[in-house]
């Protein structure tokens, strides 16, 4: 297996402690409303599930309480005495409301620090924790569990402060850019379900079964450095130790610079200038 698919696979990915079922469902979500706020919004949304963990639901809200107004959701499908949460903040909203308005990508302007949320922004806020039920109902591993419905959502977190329970949740940051202006994120939790491992005879807790396209689509995202390299050359130990500032190294004939990921070699290119800077024009293909 490729080493950066292998390292997804590994128990070090983000929710080691999660079934990839329950992990996937946060990601379609995220699919499915970055698709509902580019055809309602108009904007070129980008929308992604970051920071899987499982933790109990007091934990997520101690890291995630905002300081500004916020849009507090909670839902269920009656299946765990544990709500799931969902948490917009203000900013967040009022860069949405910005594209809606025709602002565009730099509808940060439309954003006035600290203001109330307003009776428009809480219906676009209901609207956007649909759209996020839907994916989770979508595709939530458990078949016959009852659909996850909206039960209170409230611009203040007061009403959720009883409910807390110490049973573990698994949830994400849901990050919102468009073009390149980063809106911000939400906080989106569900509860893990009491019988994870007799979910069809999915989702078996320690080493279960990776789906390769999965793992293909989140390697995407992985940073890796690539070395161009001009040239490879041998010379004599005393000669590197009597070198000295000014010396030239000559290298040979131009030719083409290999690029590399790791220790393989991915591209050939030809080296040149472009305004100024040192660049590479890939020319052939090698993977």
């Amino acid at each position: 297996m490729n080493p950066v698919l292998a390292m997804l696979a590994s128990s070090d990915k983000e929710a080691p402690d999660a079934v990839p079922d329950l992990e996937e469902s946060l990601r379609v979500a995220a699919r499915i409303l970055q698709r509902s706020l580019g055809s309602r919004a108009g904007g070129d949304f980008r929308v992604r599930a970051r920071s899987i963990r499982i933790k109990p639901l007091r934990t997520f809200m101690e890291d995630n309480r905002p300081k500004e107004p916020s849009i507090y959701a909670t839902f269920s499908n009656g299946a765990s005495s544990q709500p799931g949460l969902i948490l917009m903040s203000g900013k967040l909203m009022s860069r949405i409301m910005g594209c809606m308005l025709g602002d565009g990508e730099e509808s940060g302007m439309y954003y006035r620090a600290k203001h109330p949320i307003t009776d428009l922004e809480k219906r676009v806020g209901r609207r956007i924790v649909k759209d996020l039920l839907d994916g989770i109902n979508g595709h939530w591993p458990d078949p016959s569990a009852s659909r996850f419905q909206i039960v209170h959502l409230s611009t203040h977190g007061r009403f959720i402060t009883p409910d807390l329970r110490e049973e573990p949740a698994i949830g994400a940051r849901i990050e919102i850019s468009s073009g390149e202006v980063d809106f911000g994120q939400l906080l989106l939790t569900v509860p893990v379900p009491e019988n994870c491992s007799g979910l069809n005879g999915r989702g078996r807790l320690g080493q279960p079964e990776v789906d390769p396209a999965l793992l293909r689509e989140r390697a995407m995202d992985v940073r890796v450095e690539m070395v161009a390299e001009l040239a490879r050359i041998t010379v004599p130990l005393g000669r590197v130790r009597s070198m000295a500032v000014g010396d030239l190294i000559p290298l040979g004939p131009p030719g083409r610079t290999s690029l590399r990921v790791g220790d393989k070699s991915v591209l050939k290119a030809e080296p040149g200038q472009s305004n100024g800077y040192r660049s590479i024009r890939v020319s052939e293909k090698l993977v």
